[in-house]
């Protein structure tokens, strides 16, 4: 009976820890430990922006539309500007209009119809439907500065830097007519329903105006924005994202239209000023003066990410940005219209928290050479004698990134962010050789580089990792100390300074390719990061693998060309004795000491200084992402806690039915006892 017990008792708890580790297991599961964090074979901050064309009017352009083909550029200096875009690369000029002399602001187009803010000459309004043949149709004028235009159903509402927000009546377009003003100094307006949202100006922020009678404007509220310019606005949802020049964009809940509130604010700005903001779908487009343009998530208002930004060199200046036929068009002040297109499809909007499943560096390493040279350098009293044979090449590292979601199941749509930066590249030399050091006291013997401690590779000149970027700068090595050597109780050592002018382009290239999209990627800028919208199939199991293809540093005309070479041979480590420059010419190409060497320098091309020059695609590798699944479901916290409990009870249940079948077994078997001891004592 005993044996039984313990029989049962043993096969209960291993039961029991059975099934807490199996439930155990299921609430890891569920939960998600997984993360989605694991990758296989990748080998590894401007994005995914590329500028496809740009059109320079030669004025100063602050505001843009597109109609059917057509740009209509508003510029200060040469008013109404008309650019034919069939061709985004190769923009083309068609025509242009300017009343009184006086600068165009802003420009809406409505049915062929465009309403143009053209400062003090006021509203006009011109038949764009030929732009070959631009029709002037209506003026409306009151000595004010037209600044920004809105047309809704048959009103348009003229932002007017000084007469404030006038309602005009366009319903006669040849004869518009002045119905209402609501006074202010503001500088945009956005309309929703009978709602109009007012960006105020110097030293405010968001007013808040019902027009469901545009003869009497009434404000409804405001919020105050103390000490900071609000100079655009547009609304999403219940939200208004209203831009503040220095200090990014500010998020105010509209929902209680009555009693607005900003609830958060994102700004990116290094140099810049935000100007006005385009809100498409989950998007926001900034035009950010001196900073470019950028885009960002909005999908979570706490959580405003940058997903794109592209900041062009010189005197650019972006004013106002929209998106239209999938493309990003920039009002660019001096430098224009220019015309931008994202290099994948747009992202989806990120809402989930990222973790980085690879993060690797690999080297670009190419090696040119090699060439042989025998230089006599000095003269009778102090000279160096040198026979030396060179390679040349580049390294250049490079750190590529990805991140996906923390959680990732089949059938999910998905970022994946892939990131690239150059680290610090290098060219370096590879000497063999022999140098004897000729002085007034006597010469040395003949020393191998090898034996006076001269490195076999040395660093000509380091650099960061240049893509997408030109490069031209000049570059020296600090002093590499080529030998020391002690003569006749004299300690001489020779220093080496090379000076090199380093040109070129380099870019670094791939695609990849799902089940669904081949994704032609191209990093323009060092430390961009891509998206890209993954569509996973439902049918996989476990993880995902997608090829990173073509993977491929493309060089074009790079050169390190050898500017001078200065040698500085010092007595006592200190004092100069002797310093000499010399450049390729300085050396013999053709020594016979080094005949059997082949050299790789031409001294018939036309630049003889020029120690390495690479042009063409190298491949990089072919790489595989592998995204695991966090696989189950999430549940919610209140459920662990009940799934916790039912194990508790779960393991303590056997116990107390052991514990109440021993008590009862012992209570049936007193009476028996009992019975046996009264016979024993009557024996």
């Amino acid at each position: 009976m005993r044996l039984k017990k313990t029989s049962y008792f043993s096969f209960l708890t291993i039961i029991m820890i059975i099934s807490v580790f199996s439930q155990t297991f299921l609430v890891a599961n569920i939960q998600g430990t997984n993360n989605g964090i694991t990758t296989t074979q990748l080998i590894s901050e401007n994005n995914n922006i590329k500028k496809v064309g740009q059109y320079d009017s030669g004025g100063e352009v602050v505001g843009v539309a597109i109609h059917n083909n057509y740009a209509f550029l508003a510029d200060q200096v040469k008013g109404l500007v008309v650019i034919d875009i069939t061709n985004p690369v190769n923009p083309i000029y068609v025509n242009e209009y300017q009343a009184e002399g006086e600068s165009v602001y802003d420009v809406k187009i409505i049915d062929d119809i465009a309403y143009v803010a053209h400062g003090r000459a006021g509203l006009r309004i011109l038949d764009v439907a030929n732009p070959l043949t631009i029709i002037e149709k209506g003026v409306i004028s009151d000595g004010g500065i037209a600044w920004k235009v809105l047309v809704v159903n048959n009103y348009a509402y003229l932002v007017d830097r000084i007469n404030g927000i006038e309602i005009i009546d366009i319903t006669d377009i040849e004869n518009p007519q002045k119905i209402a003003t609501f006074d202010g100094q503001p500088f945009d307006i956005y309309i929703r329903d009978e709602i109009a949202f007012v960006a105020a100006g110097v030293n405010k922020g968001l007013e808040i105006v019902d027009i469901s009678d545009p003869s009497s404007p009434k404000k409804i509220s405001e919020v105050r924005n103390e000490f900071e310019d609000t100079v655009s606005v547009a609304v999403r949802n219940d939200l208004a994202y209203i831009a503040n020049r220095e200090n990014g964009i500010k998020v105010v809940n509209i929902k209680g239209i009555r009693r607005p509130k900003i609830i958060a604010n994102y700004s990116n700005l290094e140099n810049g000023k935000t100007w006005s903001i385009w809100i498409k779908d989950s998007f926001a487009y900034l035009a950010n003066e001196k900073d470019g343009i950028e885009i960002v998530d909005i999908t979570n208002f706490e959580n405003i990410k940058s997903v794109g930004q592209f900041k062009d060199e010189g005197e650019s200046q972006s004013f106002r940005v929209i998106a239209e036929n999938d493309f990003i068009f920039s009002a660019e002040y001096e430098e224009g219209l220019k015309i931008y297109s994202w290099k994948t499809t747009a992202p989806l909007p990120m809402e989930d928290d990222y973790v980085r499943i690879d993060s690797r560096s690999f080297n670009f390493n190419h090696s040119v050479g090699p060439f042989g040279a025998e230089a006599y350098l000095g003269d009778e009293t102090l000279a160096l004698n040198m026979s030396l044979f060179l390679d040349i090449g580049l390294m250049s590292p490079i750190l590529v990134t990805a991140d996906v979601p923390t959680k990732v199941n089949a059938g999910d749509n998905v970022n994946l962010k892939l990131g690239i930066t150059g680290e610090n590249s290098r060219f370096w030399g590879r000497f063999e050789g022999t140098v004897k050091l000729i002085t007034p006291l006597g010469d040395t013997e003949v020393f191998s580089l090898t034996e006076l401690g001269i490195p076999e590779q040395v660093d000509f000149a380091a650099f960061k990792t240049f893509i997408g970027e030109n490069l031209t700068e000049i570059t020296n090595l600090n002093s590499v100390r080529l030998f020391n050597i002690t003569f006749l109780n004299y300690t001489v050592s020779v220093l080496l300074t090379p000076f090199f002018n380093v040109t070129g382009t380099a870019t670094v290239t791939a695609g990849i390719t799902d089940n669904m999209t081949q994704y032609e990627l191209d990093w323009t800028t060092d430390g961009e990061e891509i998206i890209i919208p993954i569509q996973i199939p439902e049918e996989v199991e476990d993880f995902y693998a997608i090829p990173l293809e073509e993977f491929q540093f493309e060089i074009d005309d790079l050169h390190l060309d050898l500017d001078n070479i200065r040698l500085d041979v010092l007595l006592y480590d200190l004092i100069p004795l002797y310093s000499l420059e010399l450049n390729m010419s300085s050396f013999n190409l053709t020594s016979p000491a080094l005949e059997s060497k082949k050299s790789w320098l031409n001294p018939n091309q036309e630049n003889n200084n020029t120690l390495l020059f690479l042009d063409g695609i190298y491949p990089l590798g072919y790489f595989i992402i592998r995204i695991n699944f966090t696989g189950g479901i999430n549940l919610p916290p209140w459920s662990i806690i009940l799934l916790t409990l039912g194990l508790i009870v779960a393991m303590a249940l056997p116990w107390i039915l052991i514990f109440t079948s021993s008590r009862r077994k012992r209570t049936d078997t007193e009476p028996i006892e009992e019975i046996a001891e009264e016979i024993l004592d009557e024996e």
